[in-house]
């Protein structure tokens, strides 16, 4: 199912928030000296501790492996004459696409097509050819930003771009490029491996009450060299973790 394209939706904690979290769960492990340390005062074990709890969780609820968000901004991409390349999260099932307008608060829908086709995308035919509800500039350049500022006169059509996803499914081209005000946003399904601070996540409280008894359990076996702890905290985190895909269950939000 395509995501309600309104945007943003501030429902979820943040990546940054949901570490914060962890961290009053574990307030030993967040800021005891160990190996590299962070500007924060916490050892970079300690934040890839929960990284690695997150991903342990997405392996077992299906839930916290839909819907994710990826969004560009100009910077995540390589320009290719008037396209630009982004990098696909790994084994990610691309469900849409969508540019996103700061200045207008307005998501207009990414049209996919073959990978064969990419590199006809810039040229101003396909989009008549392709689907007549795309805006089509007059000008005949069909300049990138051009494209996109016809969007104030016609806000009535639904499309503004063209993608096209390797047969790897480890990159892509966009048309027309992402400049200006403008961002890209990928909705997916598959395992997210790395989030930005300021990243809405899909999960919370109970995700987070999970991920403390992974890292402490991690800090028992690997810095204390404590077996029967890192035992009990294993332990104490698979009932967790089992609570919570029960809970899912319950929801309807897995298979």
């Amino acid at each position: 199912m395509t995501p309600d394209p309104t945007y943003p939706i501030d429902t979820c904690w943040t990546w940054a928030q949901f570490n914060a979290a962890v961290d009053e769960l574990c307030p030993l492990e967040c800021k005891r000296i160990f190996g590299k340390m962070n500007a924060d005062g916490s050892s970079v074990y300690y934040r890839n501790q929960i990284r690695q709890a997150v991903l342990d969780l997405a392996n077992f609820i299906p839930e916290f492996t839909r819907n994710n968000e990826t969004i560009y901004f100009n910077q995540d991409f390589v320009p290719d004459g008037d396209m630009h390349v982004g990098v696909l999260p790994p084994m990610a099932e691309i469900d849409s696409a969508w540019f996103y307008s700061t200045d207008k608060q307005r998501r207009f829908e990414v049209r996919l097509i073959a990978w064969e086709n990419r590199f006809s995308m810039a040229r101003s035919t396909s989009f008549r050819d392709v689907d007549r509800n795309y805006i089509v500039p007059t000008n005949a350049s069909l300049n990138a930003q051009v494209m996109l500022e016809t969007v104030g006169t016609n806000s009535s059509k639904d499309f503004i771009g063209f993608m096209a996803i390797s047969p790897k499914h480890d990159k892509f081209y966009v048309y027309p490029k992402v400049e200006g005000e403008w961002v890209m946003s990928i909705f997916w399904d598959g395992s997210k491996l790395d989030f930005r601070d300021d990243e809405q996540v899909g999960f919370e409280e109970e995700a987070a009450q999970a991920a403390a008894w992974y890292v402490q359990a991690q800090f028992a076996s690997y810095v204390d060299k404590d077996l029967p702890m890192y035992a009990a905290r294993m332990q104490q985190y698979g009932i967790k973790r089992s609570n919570i895909y029960t809970r899912s269950l319950g929801k309807g939000k897995t298979a």
